[in-house]
């Protein structure tokens, strides 16, 4: 995928400065900063093709490439996005190539820990602070 010289991705601060997100189930996910990038650009592009009213459909290769990852830890994390209910992913058939379409990137809530909180805690029922990220701080 070729980028004009002058592309950026959006990254809102509250995204960098979260420790991760809450799913579906109200419970805390970490999330590092590769998750945190991959969940900035499938948002970006994701709203780009809503926009004109197409389907947001890019591989994982593509998406590694552009995040300089490597494939599998784009497939990981897109897989547990999914399990997580931020992201839904449909397989669909263009004659011989399977295409994943990208058909709901749910907005995030984000937590972050309070001070004095120990780092490793295992997932909590929500207890902390935390803040949505609207859709619009990812607009260009």
């Amino acid at each position: 995928m070729q980028y004009k010289q002058e592309s950026f991705l959006k990254l809102p601060y509250r995204l960098l400065w979260c420790d991760g997100y809450i799913d579906e189930n109200n419970l805390k996910v970490k999330m590092n900063l590769s998750d945190k990038i991959v969940y900035a650009h499938i948002k970006n592009r994701y709203q780009f093709f809503k926009g004109l009213g197409n389907q947001y459909f890019d591989s994982q290769q593509t998406i590694a490439d552009v995040c300089n990852l490597d494939v599998r830890s784009v497939n990981t994390i897109i897989r547990n996005f999914e399990k997580s209910g931020i992201v839904v992913v449909l397989k669909k058939s263009y004659g011989r190539v399977l295409k994943n379409i990208y058909t709901f990137i749910r907005d995030l809530t984000v937590w972050k820990r309070k001070p004095g909180e120990k780092k490793n805690n295992p997932r909590l029922a929500v207890d902390y602070e935390s803040f949505l990220i609207p859709e619009d701080e990812f607009i260009n």
